[in-house]
């Protein structure tokens, strides 16, 4: 019966060792903080002020942009030439 026990504490020792690992690989590290830019997200879904939460990971949000544009022009111009009419010439 024994026997029984301490196999039993093991199991739970090697079932809870492989939790905290798990879990542990999912909280933010003092080298990404949560909420950082390429960081996890927020708890809650959000990220650090102008970041955006994308597939749980914090990233650089994206611009949008408009524009609009006029324009007019002139000219003016002069011009001489030189032809024939019927074999004439006109210079």
């Amino acid at each position: 019966m024994r026997d029984v026990v301490v196999r039993m504490d093991r199991v739970s020792a090697l079932i809870l060792g492989t939790a905290l690992a798990v879990s542990a690989g999912c909280a933010s590290s003092p080298d990404c903080p949560a909420g950082g830019e390429t960081c996890q997200c927020f708890p809650n879904g959000t990220c650090d002020m102008g970041l955006t939460c994308s597939s749980g990971k914090c990233e650089a949000a994206g611009g949008t942009g408009t524009g609009t544009g006029t324009g007019t022009g002139t000219g003016t111009g002069t011009g001489t030439g030189t032809g024939t009419c019927g074999g004439i010439d006109s210079r």
